[in-house]
């Protein structure tokens, strides 16, 4: 507890002199040291223990029919409906939400606050329900609860790249996983609690404590950012690559991430990915750099490629609700999970090689 007091007080002093972005990240990095540093403390972190779980399927928008998906999912629970959305604005899944909530269902929901006048939100308050948001967030930055997951009956898991709204599920490029796991589902369920206890960012202190296994060697493994240390996750799966990288980001901004896929390319890794149309030159972006070294495509949705994923060795694929970004990493509130999985994996190949084209 002291470390995290310490972090609350630097966060503190430093508002006295942050007068530049380069002042913003030199903090952000003493974050994470201390972070680090107690995150190697057996009080801070449960030893990681495996468990089984039931992979059920992978969707991708909006080639497929995610809101449908969606509603399928929710329409299943019989007891209770647990979401942390970014933004919920789909009147077809607030009208079910409702039906849900009005059929006895328990129904618990945070959303990031600048969502909060969405009229779905307005609907679902209308009819009784509370609705957390990430308002008083506590943090010095007014970061985002980015998180895109539903948990169902305590076991069924949905994680997505995509907000429930018309163009997160009907227009732009997302991916969609489903998942049975009372355990997996469980730590999600400590995630949901810390939030709606109001600590967001930094200011969260639970940590995961397991390992999922999927069917046989194949494993599942979730992050919560920024308590696990996103960064350095993605970073050793990306070191695990000997023969091919693949990518679909909306934006990519990390220096980390892309100093090893230039590193990668130069040892004979095939490197190749697809950046969101309008972050191509967005400030931070190196696009214009990576392109000149290795095959990045500008996306051709008239919306918007919304995906966030690795594709490593067409063995390993990092995905979920967070943008490689220092404030993916750092100080929103995200979920990443890392899967092994030569089934997956090509499915996600084939996305890619979809939205590549």
């Amino acid at each position: 507890m002291k470390v995290y007091f310490l972090i609350v007080l630097m966060f503190f002093f430093a508002s006295c002199d942050m007068n530049d972005v380069e002042t913003t990240l030199e903090i952000g990095a003493e974050v994470l040291e201390l972070i680090e540093e107690e995150q190697s403390k057996p009080i801070a972190i449960s030893s990681l223990s495996r468990i089984d779980g039931d992979f059920k399927d992978t969707y991708f928008c909006p080639n497929e029919s995610c809101d449908l998906v969606f509603l399928d999912f929710l329409e299943g629970a019989q007891s209770s409906i647990t979401c942390a959305l970014y933004e919920l604005d789909n009147e077809n899944i607030s009208d079910l939400l409702i039906e849900k909530y009005s059929s006895g269902v328990s129904l618990s929901l945070v959303i990031d606050d600048r969502y909060l006048e969405e009229q779905s939100i307005i609907d679902l308050e209308a009819a009784g329900i509370e609705v957390f948001s990430d308002k008083d967030r506590g943090t010095r930055y007014n970061n985002y609860m980015h998180h895109k997951f539903c948990i169902v009956d305590d076991t069924e898991l949905l994680l997505s790249s995509a907000n429930p709204t018309e163009n997160g599920l009907y227009y732009n490029d997302n991916n969609l996983l489903l998942l049975e796991s009372r355990e997996l589902s469980q730590e999600f369920q400590k995630e949901f609690d810390q939030l709606i206890s109001g600590n967001f960012g930094y200011n969260k202190v639970q940590k995961r404590s397991i390992k999922g296994i999927l069917d046989g060697n194949e494993t599942f493994d979730v992050f919560f950012c920024p308590q696990d240390l996103c960064e350095q996750e993605i970073l050793d799966v990306l070191q695990k690559a000997e023969s091919e990288i693949l990518f679909a980001n909306f934006v990519l901004t990390l220096d980390s991430i892309e100093d090893l896929l230039i590193e990668k390319n130069s040892l004979g890794v095939e490197v190749q990915g697809v950046i969101e149309n309008r972050m191509y030159k967005s400030k931070g972006s190196r696009a214009e750099e990576l392109d000149d070294i290795f095959n990045l495509t500008r996306d051709s949705n008239p919306k918007t490629m919304h995906n966030k994923y690795f594709i490593v060795d067409s063995r390993y694929v990092v995905t979920g609700s967070m943008n490689p970004s220092s404030s993916g990493v750092n100080y929103n509130d995200e979920f990443m999970v890392v899967i092994d999985s030569v089934e997956i994996a090509r499915e996600f190949r084939d996305d890619y090689f979809r939205i590549s084209q």
